[in-house]
């Protein structure tokens, strides 16, 4: 794959969003991915590249605004930085079956995830916390006794 360089940053210019949005939707075979992470990507331009907080970026505003979208572009959520994306994703019920099937996953194995549905529910109707989850996990006869 031939990916470009981006051109380097001109302090006081153009923020590192701006440069990016220019590069990524200049050329379709960028856009073609860039264009379902960039948008929630963006929540993030508040941390410099070694994850220092900024409140701007050589004199320039920071634009943390955003969206979550789906397979077909469309947005799920809208947001402005990372506390406000973070809130709007754990109200989502995809976030919690997402995350819930990940860690069973990691519990226990692709094959035996199903292990996990009833602690799954009870996750996904707020009966249990993410915590709460975890221990149901790691108390289960199964994670505490492989078979043999």
């Amino acid at each position: 794959m031939n990916i470009p360089a981006i051109d380097p940053p001109m302090p006081g210019a153009q923020t590192t969003r701006e440069r990016y949005e220019v590069a990524h939707a200049g050329d379709p075979a960028c856009q073609s991915c860039h264009q379902y992470f960039d948008p929630i990507g963006f929540g993030f331009e508040h941390f410099d590249a070694a994850g220092r907080y900024r409140a701007d970026e050589n004199g320039l505003p920071i634009d943390a605004t955003g969206q979550a979208v789906d397979s077909k572009l469309v947005p799920m959520i809208t947001f402005d930085g990372l506390t406000d994306m973070s809130s709007k994703l754990a109200e989502l019920g995809q976030t919690t079956d997402c995350v819930s099937g990940l860690l069973a996953n990691f519990a226990y194995g692709v094959e035996e995830n199903c292990l996990a549905e009833e602690a799954r529910t009870a996750l996904q109707d707020g009966e249990l916390g993410l915590r709460e989850f975890y221990v149901e996990l790691a108390a289960s006869e199964h994670f505490v006794r492989r078979a043999e």
